[in-house]
C-alpha cells in the first residue's frame, strides 16, 4: 500500500481553500487504496524570524521534515509549503495560485511591509519548495502565474473539483421560503475581505437592486448574514438567489464559483484565475462579467436582470459538471500520484 504526506496549513480542518484541498485530495487517495496523512508544520516560529520574512521557510521546512519522518513513498506539497522536502523522496507540489501574483494583484488592507515579505521572502520560499517536483497548478493562470514569476513550467493542470451530487439545483421556491427571500438577491459566500471585494460589496448590490446575503463566518456590512452553512444548506441558498455575487481580485481556482456553477446559479464574477478557462470554453459568458467596483458590479446586476443569460449559464453547468465532477477529479490524482512514485 503506497502511502502519501499531505502538507497543509491547518491539517485538522478545511478551513481554506488549501486546506480543503488537502483532505479532498486524502480522501481521493484513501479510496484508491493508498494509506495518508496530513502534515502541518507543528510550533509556530518566533515573532522575530516572522519580522524578518523568514517565517514561511521555517514553518516550510518543519512541515517537510515532519513529513519525511513518515517514511511515505510520495509527499504533496502545497504553495510554500513543500520548501525542504528531501530530493530523494518523490514529490508534487501544487500551486494554487502564487503569493507574488496575490500580493502585485490585491495588496488592499497589507501594510507595506507585509507586501514586501510576501514578494520577496515567501514567493522565494515558494519558488524553492517546486525544485525537482512534478508541479501541478489548479488552473491555466496558475500555470501562467509560475512562468511569469517564478520561471517554473507546471507538468499539470487538474482544476478544483466539487460534490456534484450535492451542489446541484434545489427546488426554487422551496428554498427561496427557507430563507426568506421574496425579492432580487444576490448570495456571497466566503471570507469578507479586500481581496475578495468586501469594500465594493454592499454598495454594488444596492446600486444594483438587489438584497445582498452573506455565507460565511465573518460579518459583512449591508448584507444580511446566513453564518457557516453546510454544503446542503449552500447548495440550497445558492438554488434560491438570483446569483452568485463574487467581485474578487485575486483567485485560482474558486470552489464557491464551481459549486455556484453546478448549482446552475449564475455567478457575477471578475476574470481572474479559472474563468480565463471557461471563458475559453464558453465564451458567451463574458455578460456576466465585472470588474470589482460599484458601478460595474450594478451594471452586470442590471443585465443578468434585463438579458436572458440562460444559455451561457447552462453551459458552464454543463462544463463544470462534465469535467470537474469530484469523481473525475480524483481519478486524474490518482493517477498523477501514481506516475509520481
Amino acid at each position: 500500500m503506497p502511502r502519501a504526506a499531505i502538507l497543509s496549513p491547518d491539517p485538522d480542518r478545511p478551513s481554506g481553500g488549501v486546506e480543503r484541498f488537502a483532505q479532498l485530495l486524502s480522501g481521493a487517495l484513501r479510496d484508491g487504496g493508498w494509506e495518508t496523512q496530513i502534515v502541518g508544520y507543528g510550533a509556530e516560529p518566533s515573532v522575530t524570524i516572522d519580522r524578518i520574512g523568514l517565517g514561511s521557510a521555517v514553518r516550510s521546512r518543519a512541515a517537510s521534515k515532519a513529513a519525511a519522518a513518515l517514511g511515505p513513498d510520495l509527499v504533496v506539497g502545497n504553495n510554500w509549503l513543500g520548501f525542504g522536502v528531501p530530493r530523494a523522496l518523490p514529490h508534487v507540489q501544487v500551486f494554487h495560485g502564487t503569493i507574488a501574483e496575490q500580493t502585485k494583484a490585491a495588496p488592499g488592507g497589507l501594510p507595506r511591509r507585509e507586501q514586501l515579505r510576501r514578494r520577496t521572502f515567501q514567493a522565494a520560499t515558494e519558488a524553492f519548495a517546486a525544485r525537482g517536483a512534478t508541479v501541478v497548478g489548479v488552473s491555466g493562470s496558475t500555470a501562467d502565474e509560475l512562468r511569469r514569476h517564478y520561471r517554473i513550467t507546471a507538468d499539470a493542470v487538474i482544476p478544483n473539483g466539487v460534490d456534484t451530487d450535492t451542489y446541484r439545483p434545489r427546488d426554487r421556491e422551496a428554498a427561496r421560503a427557507r430563507f426568506g427571500i421574496t425579492g432580487p438577491s444576490a448570495l456571497f459566500v466566503g471570507v469578507a475581505e479586500w481581496r475578495k471585494g468586501s469594500d465594493v460589496l454592499a454598495a454594488g448590490a444596492r446600486e444594483g437592486g438587489v438584497e445582498l446575503l452573506h455565507a460565511g463566518d465573518r460579518e459583512l456590512e449591508g448584507s444580511r448574514a446566513l453564518g457557516v452553512l453546510t454544503p446542503d444548506e449552500l447548495a440550497e441558498a445558492l438554488s434560491a438567489v438570483d446569483c452568485m455575487l463574487f467581485p474578487t481580485r485575486w483567485e485560482a481556482c474558486s470552489y464557491a464559483i464551481l459549486e455556484a456553477l453546478a448549482c446552475g446559479t449564475p455567478v457575477l464574477t471578475t476574470k481572474v484565475g479559472w474563468m480565463d478557462d471557461l471563458l475559453a470554453r464558453v465564451p458567451d459568458y463574458a455578460p456576466l462579467l465585472l470588474e470589482p467596483d460599484v458601478p460595474s458590479i450594478a451594471a452586470a446586476l442590471h443585465r443578468l436582470q434585463t438579458q436572458d443569460l440562460s444559455g451561457p449559464v447552462a453551459a458552464a453547468r454543463d462544463l463544470v459538471r462534465a469535467e470537474h465532477d469530484l469523481r473525475t477529479w480524483a481519478d486524474r490524482w490518482r493517477r498523477l500520484c501514481e506516475d509520481a512514485i
